[in-house]
């Protein structure tokens, strides 16, 4: 199947657009003109993969998810109100009516902003989060996830790679040696925190010398927590740090999920 879906037509086209939104690049007249089929060949009864189990991934490009995840890759990254109003009128008339309670359900969450956040731009250039040939983006083909890139951050090591590429990071306080883990808190960083949604909270946690022995100083671990979800590639990124780093990062999350299954609870169904 995952053969399939990344040999079908509309795969690259779709990784171009999302690239280019996630990168901060204008969309060239190809890739709007694929926006405007993904919303013509609209189809209110397309399977989706990821939340239906009988979905066939053929019927993707026409499902209302991957119309609503490319508005909303635009909306976050780009903000180009007139194309979005356009693009907003066309899912409602390709999809039903009762989807204009979707686009606002998008918009109370976050999702579909009618302006692009203010801190985007800054956070993708502070965290080198669009890097090619970083080898934690491979997942995403060049993506770092942000989450990954906070994880480096709190490891403050730009020696960890060879040629130094880690030094990117621009870590504001001193490398705490080799090795991956958690070195410190977001001292320095805090400009950069500012620019994510949510109340950033920090707490040092010293554990007791029973607790250190009982891991075992040669084989130290950090556990990495996702609240809500998180999706496969982002494991995978976790993993391949953990290998760049040499130590282990431990992931555990309420669901893994994609980018449909992040969408759909905020559809509205008849």
């Amino acid at each position: 199947a995952l053969l399939r879906r990344t040999q079908a037509d509309d795969f690259g086209a779709l990784l171009d657009v999302e690239q280019t939104l996630v990168a901060g690049g204008a969309l060239r007249g190809a890739q709007r003109a694929y926006i405007e089929r993904v919303l013509a060949l609209g189809d209110p009864h397309a399977h989706v993969p990821g939340v239906d189990a009988s979905a066939h991934d053929a019927s993707a490009p026409r499902s209302l998810h991957a119309a609503l995840r490319v508005l909303c890759l635009c909306a976050l990254w780009r903000g180009d109100a007139k194309a979005l109003d356009a693009w907003r009128d066309e899912v409602v008339a390709a999809f039903g009516h009762h989807h204009a309670a979707t686009l606002r359900s998008l918009e109370r969450a976050g999702l579909l902003p009618r302006q692009p956040p203010p801190g985007g731009a800054a956070l993708r250039r502070a965290l080198n989060l669009v890097a090619e040939g970083d080898d934690v983006g491979f997942a995403y083909a060049g993506y770092v996830p942000l989450a990954v890139r906070l994880l480096q951050v709190l490891a403050q090591d730009p020696a960890v790679s060879p040629d130094s590429r880690y030094a990117l990071l621009r870590p504001k306080a001193p490398a705490a040696g080799p090795g991956g883990g958690v070195r410190g808190g977001w001292a320095g960083w805090e400009d950069v925190l500012a620019q994510i949604p949510g109340a950033l909270v920090d707490i040092a946690q010293v554990p007791a010398d029973a607790d250190a022995r009982r891991l075992g100083a040669a084989a130290p671990a950090t556990l990495v927590v996702f609240l809500g979800g998180c999706t496969s590639a982002e494991i995978a990124a976790v993993r391949r740090l953990s290998q760049l780093h040499a130590h282990r990062y431990i992931v555990a999350t309420t669901e893994v999920l994609n980018g449909n299954a992040l969408i759909d609870p905020l559809v509205q169904h008849r």
